[in-house]
């Protein structure tokens, strides 16, 4: 057995595990290895190293001239292991990582110490995974991520809490082998040498993910558990989002103002000033500092503990009273009225809902600009079965009540959550908790008139965009025409050999340079009318237009 300590497999120890499998593989002595990760360890990234070459391992060289780990070694199996005790348990659960394992932190960290001879070296859960990660969020990471499942203790539950277990599973993954089990004693040949796991597959195995793919019904019930999905071709009102959401859950607002620097890493000061997770009132949706009743404190102070711990009480009771009691897990995209041109990623596990901005809509974007192909719309360069699923993400003129020129203008931008839990049993004095969802979320939709003042200021902004576009364009033109002529001449001098002396033409060239900004980079100003909208939602910018993927490393707002 070999022990990688100080450190995590899926982050600072990857390079590690990279020399210690190139290593087992090339001594010819096994021809099986099992890799056991920490529980707050996230499989995906252990799996990529599997899967990446080397050139993607930042500030990574590999070990003794390896591309690619799948060279000398292929994963076969990836095992998660559920404690049908506890897992409705964890979907109640509102910690972060390093505060529900602050213990086996110190543990790690006390026993790193004593065995390595640098005792800075030492484990903390700080090290193995984002502490600004809550439990149940990871928890579901683990679960979809897998190929095969062990539920584990099914002798120390119900039966119907075994089979509403397994109902969940199924749900939340239901490409993976799902194995009831006592002291987790599976036969070999389900976890060894199965032959069974495709990263491809993997991260494209979410219930959430399929439903939305029309991969599987989602409507089907299996064990009291069922999902649907919640499609809208109108943008949700940020107040009337807001003000619903944070009645029933612990709400993470990830932004993207801490960019990633071009090597990936962030300094310190940066880490500290904006990776951390803070409170912030929803009666007071201005404020950046956290206020709540008068208290004021930062995340990690005594003060704000007990302030977190009584909200996430309230909260947690005004759940199990609301029709979203037995919501377990939700996730999609959606659109906000003041946010016209961004993406957002709505993603619900027990208590906790996390929304960050993700991508433009393709429909903001002009022909040519990002990432948007202009043929794309119509097919071209696709096969049939792609153009058809590229087709449905754009509203039709059935989807906008007949109007053509809506359809147009709307595109892509839609409302597509996927809901998954027991969605039947009454709850909250309400027969059928699907139908008060939906009406609840309508009710967050813009109404006619806002509807009115929405689409004009969409189509002001588009016209600002498109208008600095051009000028983009055009000076970019300009200064290449510049250079095209600085070349030519270049070669009549260099011709007629009366050449400029060196400091001449760099300083020619230094004039004739201009500093224009991309495309993906213009910031606009909300139009007026979209600004006189109360928006609560403050941690992600409203006009940016860049390809956002930041997730975790965005700042983190906790809003209560």
């Amino acid at each position: 057995m070999i022990a990688m300590q100080n450190g995590c497999i899926c982050c600072t120890l990857r390079e590690d595990l990279l020399v210690e499998i190139t290593n087992i593989s090339k001594s010819g002595k096994f021809d099986y290895i099992i890799i056991e990760s920490t529980g707050i360890s996230e499989p995906m990234q252990v799996a990529e190293t599997f899967v990446l070459t080397s050139e993607d391992f930042k500030n990574q060289a590999a070990p003794n001239g390896l591309t690619s780990l799948e060279s000398v070694a292929r994963l076969d199996t990836c095992v998660t292991v559920v404690d049908a005790t506890s897992i409705f348990g964890y979907f109640e659960n509102s910690k972060f990582i390093d505060e529900e394992f602050a213990d086996e932190g110190k543990r790690d960290a006390t026993e790193g110490a004593e065995e390595s001879e640098d005792n800075e070296a030492a484990v903390t859960v700080a090290d193995v995974a984002n502490p600004d990660r809550t439990v149940v969020d990871l928890l579901v990471d683990q679960i979809e991520f897998s190929n095969v499942i062990i539920l584990n203790k099914k002798d120390c539950v119900a039966p119907e809490t075994l089979q509403k277990a397994i109902g969940l599973l199924r749900r939340l993954n239901p490409n993976a082998e799902i194995i009831p089990t006592n002291f987790s004693q599976v036969p070999l040949q389900k976890v060894l040498n199965t032959k069974s796991f495709d990263y491809e597959k993997a991260a494209n195995s979410p219930g959430w993910l399929l439903s939305l793919q029309e991969r599987h019904v989602p409507e089907t019930e299996e064990y009291g558990i069922s999902s649907f999905i919640y499609r809208r071709r109108r943008p949700f009102h940020p107040k009337r989002l807001f003000d619903l959401v944070v009645r029933y859950f612990m709400v993470l607002e990830y932004g993207h103002e801490a960019e990633e620097e071009a090597d990936g890493e962030e300094s310190d000061e940066e880490s500290d000033e904006e990776g951390d997770s803070h409170m912030d009132s929803g009666d007071d949706a201005g404020a950046t500092a956290p206020k709540s009743d008068g208290v004021e404190a930062s995340k990690g102070d005594e003060d704000d503990k007990r302030l977190q711990e009584r909200v996430i009480r309230e909260r947690l009771a005004a759940k199990k009273e609301s029709v979203f009691a037995n919501v377990f897990r939700s996730k999609g995209f959606f659109w906000l009225a003041t946010r016209p041109d961004m993406m957002g990623e709505w993603a619900q596990a027990g208590t906790i809902l996390s929304v960050k901005p993700t991508q433009a809509w393709y429909a903001s974007m002009p022909p040519g600009t990002a990432d948007e192909e202009p043929e794309a719309k119509d097919g071209a360069d696709m096969d049939v079965a792609e153009s058809e699923e590229w087709k449905k993400v754009f509203a039709t003129a059935e989807d906008c009540g007949g109007d053509a020129e809506e359809a147009e203008l709307v595109g892509d931008r839609r409302q597509e959550l996927v809901f998954i839990g027991d969605l039947s049993s009454a709850v909250a004095g309400v027969a059928v908790p699907k139908e008060e969802l939906i009406r609840l979320l309508d009710a967050c939709l813009v109404t006619d008139e806002e509807w009115a003042a929405v689409k004009e200021g969409m189509v002001e902004l588009a016209s600002a965009r498109a208008a600095k576009i051009a000028e983009i364009r055009a000076l970019k033109a300009a200064q290449e025409e510049r250079r095209r002529r600085r070349e030519e001449e270049r070669a009549k001098q260099k011709k007629s050999k009366h050449k400029k002396s060196r400091k001449q033409r760099e300083t020619q060239e230094d004039e004739d340079e201009e500093s224009i900004i991309d495309e993906d980079d213009i910031e606009l100003d909300l139009p007026e009318v979209l600004q006189q909208m109360e928006d609560p939602w403050e941690s992600w910018e409203v006009t940016g237009h860049e390809d956002h993927d930041h997730g975790e490393d965005g700042e983190c707002m906790l809003t209560d």
